[in-house]
């Protein structure tokens, strides 16, 4: 959820008046936690909208999520916009990932 948002975001508004631009989605192991980076080289996204109290639908969404993940979030701004969310590597076992011998 918190990518389609993020990557959604960068196609509606990264790319204002410019012909083209790129997205890149990183997911990667980094001591114990997963890291998910999207990067787009865009415009740029203004400071209001990166504060964590903002009101917009997309950041409460992307809140809610860093809370249930009890992880962190950071954005910036260098030649566009980079979303970074990090959170700890658990273990999980469920039906995605159980196997069934017969």
């Amino acid at each position: 959820l918190m990518v389609n948002e993020v990557v959604t975001n960068a196609f509606k508004h990264a790319f204002k008046n410019k012909k083209e631009g790129k997205i890149w989605v990183h997911l990667y192991e980094k001591k114990g936690n997963v890291v998910v980076e999207i990067i787009d080289n865009g415009v740029g996204i203004p400071d209001s909208l990166m504060l964590e109290d903002s009101s917009t639908i997309g950041m409460t969404l992307i809140n809610l999520l860093k809370k249930q993940l009890e992880g962190n979030i950071h954005f910036s701004n260098k030649e566009g916009t980079e979303f970074r969310l990090e959170f700890e590597k658990a273990d999980v076992k469920g039906i995605g990932s159980s196997l069934v011998d017969n």
